[in-house]
């Protein structure tokens, strides 16, 4: 992957989830210095990573009104073995919000496992009722809460 592009991608990753520019509902201060802590070095690793498929890397560039910067961006990580395919991150440019592109990438991914042979494509989020922008990207490509953690606890010593 070229410098340009990778650079790209990490001012993406930066800005989308640059905590000050998250549309949180409930007027919630968040310090606006607030920096991601995603470098190259971060995403080298990531890259490195054993079920890392750079085929399943995706950008949605944006229109040219923005002049062909990459809009949003996600990272699959599907499991051949099982089927299974984790979303995350999955982030949007504060400026190409509210168009569509969070939807796009998901049902890019699950067509993209499907023709894998995977079942089951998973975005590892809980609906949060002060930031329900992602969980309505989520349920409007069709995705569907599950539960699908437990918790585990030891009993204390007397």
């Amino acid at each position: 992957m070229g410098r340009d592009v990778c650079s790209s991608r990490r001012h993406l990753r930066n800005s989308g989830w640059k905590q000050s520019s998250i549309p949180y509902i409930d007027g919630r201060p968040v310090d606006p210095d607030a920096e991601s802590s995603f470098t190259a070095a971060v995403y080298e690793a990531v890259r490195a990573a054993w079920l890392y498929d750079p085929s399943l890397d995706l950008v949605a560039v944006a229109d040219d009104a923005n002049n062909g910067r990459f809009g949003a961006c996600c990272i699959a990580w599907f499991d051949s073995a099982t089927g299974v395919c984790e979303i995350e991150p999955l982030g949007v440019a504060p400026e190409n919000r509210r168009r569509g592109l969070a939807i796009a990438l998901c049902l890019e991914v699950a067509n993209l496992v499907g023709d894998r042979g995977g079942t089951h494509v998973y975005i590892n989020a809980q609906p949060q009722p002060r930031y329900v922008a992602s969980t309505s990207a989520y349920f409007a490509a069709g995705f569907e809460l599950v539960e699908r953690a437990t918790t585990y606890a030891t009993a204390t010593r007397r």
